[in-house]
């Protein structure tokens, strides 16, 4: 692992972050939270949202709809979060509201004011999300941790919301996940927005 940016507060807790990856590998086989195609696991304090299933039939249609959906967004209840990619923020068509905000209205009474967020691929954009809510309601995680997530915002003021917030996302170089979507107003992590956030390439 080589990090590529560090920041002006403590990085989250080696525990924390074999936790998350643990947490994150569990919720692809079982979930405590489902809101349409979104499914979180809530464990203790620590919450890891799914990613895109592998699997066939109706769940993996509509998280690929909700991945396609990459379109600017805000939400009218919470347009503190700006412009974020619209199948991650709500949901991509299949089923009952979904996407961050849907696992939010589902899980938020439970959420720990301490929390742990994580997630990997598409779960990691919602997980950017739940952050920042968290902090809107002034229960701020005490760690937000994602693998290969893909861009999530068109403005930045998702990242303003998360700037003091402990941070660490991981990418692998062979991922494409990260680049994606590819579309210029896409923002990649502003490095100097998140001052509690460091960034890891993995290697083969």
């Amino acid at each position: 692992m080589n990090p590529t940016w560090m920041s002006d507060t403590y990085p989250p807790d080696s525990r924390d972050v074999l936790l998350a990856a643990d947490l994150c590998i569990r919720a692809y086989a079982a979930t405590t939270h489902i809101r349409g195609n979104s499914e979180g696991l809530l464990e203790g304090s620590a919450f890891a949202v799914r990613g895109t299933t592998a699997a066939f039939g109706r769940i993996i249609l509509g998280d690929w709809g909700m991945n396609a959906l990459a379109l600017p967004w805000r939400s009218s209840d919470y347009p503190e979060l700006g412009w974020c990619h619209k199948g991650f923020l709500r949901g991509g068509g299949w089923g009952s509201y979904g996407g961050a905000l849907g696992l939010w209205a589902a899980a938020r009474w439970e959420l720990h004011p301490n929390a742990l967020i994580c997630g990997h691929s598409k779960g990691g954009a919602e997980a950017f999300i739940i952050g920042a809510l968290l902090v809107l309601v002034g229960k701020p995680p005490r760690a937000l941790i994602t693998f290969g997530a893909p861009k999530i915002a068109a403005s930045d003021d998702l990242f303003r919301l998360l700037r003091r917030i402990p941070q660490q996302h991981f990418v692998h170089g062979q991922d494409v996940v990260p680049t994606l979507p590819c579309a210029p107003w896409w923002l990649d992590v502003p490095r100097d927005k998140l001052a509690g956030g460091r960034e890891h390439h993995l290697s083969d």
